[in-house]
């Protein structure tokens, strides 16, 4: 689960192309997280402890 936020700047004044800032985030896990939260429910790991957060930026120059 993620998005993104694009910013669109003003062009490059030598080629005339726009630029174009992008700010993404991304949710999620993966399957050996996932198989260790559901065999470890009796207070092994918490939500907080399998989930992971990506955070970037896109420049498009």
């Amino acid at each position: 689960m993620g998005g993104r936020v694009s910013y669109l700047a003003a062009p490059v004044a030598a080629t005339g192309q726009p630029r174009k800032l992008s700010f993404y985030y991304e949710l999620g896990t993966n399957d050996l997280y996932l198989l260790s939260y559901f065999n470890n429910r009796n207070g092994g790991l918490g939500l907080g402890q399998i989930l992971t957060l990506a955070l970037g930026v896109k420049a498009d120059f």
